[in-house]
C-alpha cells in the first residue's frame, strides 16, 4: 500500500475510535456512491444520521488537514451524502436530519497545533484530532 494510503487508513482508524469514544455508532466506513466516497457515517448520541470526511496529515506543515478539503470535494461529498440519505431514509430521522462533518488528524505532530486540536499517543504514534461540526 502507498504511503499516502496508508496514511489516510491509519486516520480513518483514529477518527473512527475518536467518535465512537464521543458516543457515535459507527454505521459504515468507506462508502462509495456515484459522486464519491463517504469516509464515516455514523449516529450521533442524540440520533442525528453523521457523514464524516476525514483529511489527515502525517506531519504538521503550513497546512492544516482541514485545508484539504477544497470547495469542489466539499461538492462532490455533499452529493454523495445527500444520495445515501435519500437511499436509505429509514436512517434519517425526520425531526434531527442528518449532517456533514470533518475530522482533521496529525499523526507524528511537531509544530505546536491550534487550540481545537485534542492530543494523544497509541502505540508509536502520537496524533492530533479536531473535529468540526455541520460544515456544510
Amino acid at each position: 500500500m502507498h504511503d499516502h494510503l496508508q496514511t489516510g487508513s491509519l486516520g480513518e482508524q483514529v477518527a473512527a475510535n475518536f467518535l465512537s469514544n464521543l458516543g457515535h455508532t459507527i454505521l459504515d466506513r468507506n462508502v462509495r456512491m456515484k459522486f464519491g466516497e463517504i469516509d464515516i457515517i455514523s449516529r450521533d448520541p442524540m440520533g442525528v444520521l453523521i457523514f464524516t470526511e476525514v483529511k489527515t496529515l502525517s506531519r504538521a506543515y503550513a497546512l492544516s488537514p482541514e485545508d484539504n478539503l477544497t470547495r469542489a470535494k466539499f461538492r462532490k461529498l455533499s452529493r454523495a451524502c445527500s444520495a445515501y440519505a435519500n437511499a436509505r431514509p429509514e436512517l434519517v430521522s425526520n425531526s434531527l436530519g442528518w449532517r456533514i462533518d470533518l475530522v482533521a488528524v496529525v499523526i507524528n505532530f511537531t509544530l505546536p497545533l491550534a487550540p481545537e486540536y485534542r492530543t494523544f499517543s497509541f502505540g508509536k504514534n502520537n496524533f492530533a484530532v479536531s473535529r468540526y461540526e455541520n460544515i456544510s
